[in-house]
């Protein structure tokens, strides 16, 4: 029952996230198709590359355990042909065209019943088509850092990068093609009216829609901006709680990390073991990279507004975007790859019942582990509120500004 309870919630809150993106609309995704709406391929690539991250974490830290389906080649393709020929033709994906239902568009419906009819064909023609033709070029349940034999790390880096760079591709080809447009559309206007000749109302009636517009963009982003910015404080204050209650033997971790003994050495006010130490740990890992990947794309689009709307604040907003970034660097668990030669501002739960093993009568190890565990983690919070208060005066300028001019 909580699974399901659970399935139910996240699939309302995802096709709600699709209607709010525009990507229950056939005519943007037609649009796409035709690479006439970047917009609808950005979202799309960022959905993507919060899934890469968000996956490769969790299975990394062991949260689940992932399962890979066959690659067999030959079906994948003649199947992603057929799925883009309903895209193209439909303006729906198999996800896409739920959530228009959901809101109400008979189209999607209609697509509905055709996705029905064409699962019920693909019964029938499984076992003597389809059923051979995934012996055709089948490597199995493998991975492309398997097939390789380079590590995962790389891949999804090199895979975040180029999404990043078409992100940043699409971005100015928008601004590119959207700038014209305006410019032509100001010079009909110019030759069509004289100044005297422009109608006032529609004037006022522009610039009320422009403010509002703008004012409801700027807290929207400070919104969820300032919601990530909380979610990342509280996994950081509960790794570090979690690294003081080992740190003052509170939690002492019998053996190596993964087995279930441990013990209290200073009495506690309730049962806390390390198993408990571990999940919060795992768990506040998570959650904190997704959130901290989500929080530098968000200031990224701040400045991404305001860059391309010549709202201003753009020195405030680039502090905020660098600070951002270089704590999402500093926070992942590079320790886990390179043999802890570098180390993440998180650490693992493995890296934790091993400090307990440090001489704490030689100073210098007692430095480096507070250096480790302590320094590391301040330096990583600081540049995280060094990013929220000039995201914060980014926000005051941009009002103050759309206030001014209005």
């Amino acid at each position: 029952m909580g699974a399901n309870l659970v399935s139910l919630i996240t699939g309302i809150i995802f096709g709600a996230s699709l209607v709010l993106a525009g990507l229950a609309n056939p005519d943007r995704i037609t649009r796409a198709l035709r690479l006439k709406d970047l917009y609808i391929i950005r979202t799309v690539i960022v959905f993507l590359l919060i899934g890469l991250i968000g996956t490769w974490i969790i299975e990394m830290l062991g949260t689940v355990e992932m399962e890979n389906k066959p690659a067999a080649i030959v079906t994948m393709i003649v199947g992603g042909l057929l799925v883009g020929a309903g895209i193209g033709l439909t303006g729906y994906t198999p996800g896409t065209c739920l959530a228009g239902a959901a809101s109400g568009r008979i189209d999607a419906v209609i697509t509905i019943l055709g996705m029905f009819f064409g699962a019920y064909v693909y019964v029938f023609l499984y076992p003597p088509v389809i059923q051979p033709l995934e012996t055709v070029y089948n490597y199995g349940k493998v991975t492309l850092p398997e097939i390789s034999g380079i590590s995962a790390a790389v891949w999804v880096i090199t895979v975040f990068a180029a999404g990043v760079f078409v992100l940043i591709l699409t971005w100015a080809i928008g601004v590119r093609k959207t700038a014209p447009a305006i410019k032509n559309k100001k010079s009909i206007i110019n030759k069509e009216f004289s100044n005297d000749q422009i109608p006032k109302q529609i004037a006022e009636e522009d610039f009320i829609s422009t403010k509002i517009d703008s004012i409801d963009s700027v807290h929207l982003f400070a919104f969820w901006k300032n919601l990530l910015f909380l979610i990342m404080i509280i996994c950081l204050v509960l790794l570090q709680v979690s690294f003081w209650l080992v740190n003052q033997r509170y939690i002492v971790q019998g053996t190596l990390y993964g087995d279930s003994i441990s013990e209290n050495v200073t009495a506690l006010p309730f049962d806390i073991t390390f198993e408990h130490i571990t999940t919060v740990i795992n768990i506040s890992n998570t959650i904190l990279m997704l959130s901290a990947a989500l929080y530098a794309l968000m200031v990224f689009f701040c400045f991404s507004v305001s860059l391309g709307a010549f709202l201003g604040g753009l020195r405030y907003i680039s502090r905020a975007f660098f600070s951002s970034l270089v704590a999402l660097i500093l926070l992942f668990p590079w320790q886990i790859f390179f043999d802890t030669t570098l180390f993440g501002a998180i650490y693992t739960p493995s890296e934790l019942a091993e400090s307990n093993s440090i001489n704490t009568d030689q100073t210098f190890s007692v430095v480096l582990l507070y250096l480790r565990f302590v320094a590391f983690w301040a330096f990583v919070t600081l540049l995280l509120i060094r990013s929220q208060i000039y995201s914060q005066r980014w926000k005051k300028t941009l009002l103050y500004r759309i206030e001014d001019i209005i």
